[in-house]
């Protein structure tokens, strides 16, 4: 009984996982186009009010957005493969289960 409430935890676990990564791929994307939006902006129009350690900060905010973007990809895809069998694993454990009850009490199912 422990491992059939491991297994179901750990399948929560990644399906919450998956929903963080999802909705994080959209905020790296609009962070990502807000920065750019500003370093295209400040570069055409030559702002004054803009310094230049916001523009350097921009940089780095704009590469992260980026990375993130395909770390959330690549974590996404490894959660889809690896929850399916997960949930076939965690419902095998439980028909196990309920098998060997059924045969200790000579139960029918």
């Amino acid at each position: 009984m422990n491992s059939v409430l491991r297994q179901e935890a750990l399948v929560r676990l990644f399906a919450g996982l998956y929903y963080v990564i999802r909705y994080g791929k959209v905020v790296s994307v609009a962070m990502g186009f807000l920065h750019l939006a500003m370093l295209v902006s400040s570069h055409m129009f030559r702002i004054g009010f803009i310094y230049y350690a916001n523009l350097q900060l921009s940089y780095v905010i704009l590469i992260v957005s980026v990375l993130a973007f395909i770390v959330f990809g690549y974590l996404r895809r490894e959660i889809l493969d690896r929850l399916r069998f997960m949930r076939a694993k965690e419902l095998n454990l439980a028909y196990d289960g309920l098998y060997l009850i059924c045969k200790r009490y000579n139960l029918e199912v």
